[in-house]
Parts: structure tokens; sequence; C-alpha cells
């Protein structure tokens, strides 16, 4: 009699001789699995701008049970645990497995980073604006091994005369880092010559601090 399909079967069955004879009604349990544990890591893609930080392999099997869950970093050893250590600046490469009871088998990859410098500047280059959409140029310099992008936080504008006449925040979108970028903005403002000065944070969550002013013309 075939049995199939992931689960819990019960067979039930008995046997007559040729004499005519049967044994009692018997029972057998099969179990079946066939499908491969579920595994993940919560910290993948992610940036940290703390020294060390504790990844988290969460591996689940709702058939024969789990019977092991591995990780390696980079091309060493595989280790036992769900839990991995990881220090140092830079992106670590994380290798993930867990194993059911049956031996079914699931792999994953991820990279998790971590970044503990701030960007050291931010420099506005030259710019300009027209219509109500300011195009301002700009430079991160950010020490590496790095996260490579940041966030703008704010941009500070200031006319001819040092008065500051804007200050735009909740800005959207990544920038590179150690690159010159360009980042578009909405801001209707009159014609002539301001300054401004970009403040950013990276994405592990490094805010700079210094801010080094550029020429803006608006036409």
């Amino acid at each position: 009699m075939p049995v199939a399909g992931d689960g819990v079967h019960t067979v039930t069955y008995a046997s007559t001789d040729n004499a005519g004879n049967a044994e009692a009604t018997r029972t057998v349990t099969v179990r079946i699995d066939g499908t491969a544990p579920q595994a993940s890591c919560a910290e993948a893609g992610r940036w940290f701008k703390t020294p060390a930080v504790t990844g988290a392999i969460a591996a689940s099997d709702g058939g024969s049970g789990l019977a092991s869950v591995e990780y390696r970093v980079g091309q060493g050893d595989w280790q036992q645990g769900d839990s991995v250590p990881l220090s140092g600046a830079g992106a670590h490469a994380l290798s993930y497995r867990a194993t059911d009871v049956c031996g079914n088998v699931t792999t994953g990859e991820c990279v998790v980073g971590i970044d503990t410098a701030r960007p050291t500047k931010v420099k506005a280059l030259a710019s300009k604006g027209k219509k109500g959409k300011l195009t301002l140029r700009i430079r991160i310099s950010d020490p590496q091994p790095g996260c490579g992008a940041a966030t703008v936080t704010k941009v500070v504008i200031t006319n001819a005369r040092g008065k500051k006449v804007a200050t735009l925040k909740k800005l959207t979108g990544t920038v590179k880092t150690n690159a010159k970028v360009k980042l578009i903005v909405k801001k209707r403002l009159k014609k002539g010559s301001y300054t401004f000065k970009v403040y950013v944070t990276d994405l592990a969550g490094n805010a700079s601090k210094k801010a080094k002013p550029g020429r803006l013309t608006v036409r």
C-alpha cells in the first residue's frame, strides 16, 4: 500500500492464511517529511554602529523537527548554533543552514555590516536652482570600511547676507559616500546667490557633524 504526503499516517492491516484464519487488526504509524526547514537572519542587509553585533538565525520545521542549525562567517569553519558573534568594521558574509530530523536542508546567505565611524565631512559643491527645484551637489567623506551610503537629514540655506532662509528636513532616499553626488530638492527661492550646508547620517546611524558650505546660484 503506497503512502504519500507530508504528515503522520496511520496504516491499518490484517492478514488471513489459506485456511481462513485471520489475525487481529493491527495499525502502524508512518511519518513522512519531505519539506525543508525554514531559516532566516533578522540582521541580513543591515548596518550597525556598535563594534560588535550578534546575528540571530531563526529556524523552524513543522514536520520531523529541527536536528541542527549551523553557521559560518566568510570561509571559516561551520559552527553549531543560531547566534552568530560578529565584530570589526566592514561587511561580514554570513552563511547558515538548518537540517531537520529527516535530513532535509535549507541554506541561506546574507551580509551584516558594522560601521563605527561617523562621516568626517560633508562638502557642499557649487550648485544651482531654478523654478522651485534645487540641484545640490555634495561630497561625503566617510572612513573605510564603511556602509557606502547615507541619508540626507538636513539642508541649511543662507542668503548673501548670512541670514538663514531655509532649513530642509525629511529628505528621502540615500546617496553614496566618498563620491560626488547630486541631490534634487523642491524649494522655491528668489533669484540670487546663496550658500548651503548639508548634514547626513550613514546607514549604520552615524551622524555627520562637520559641514563645509558651498555656493548656490538660483536663476
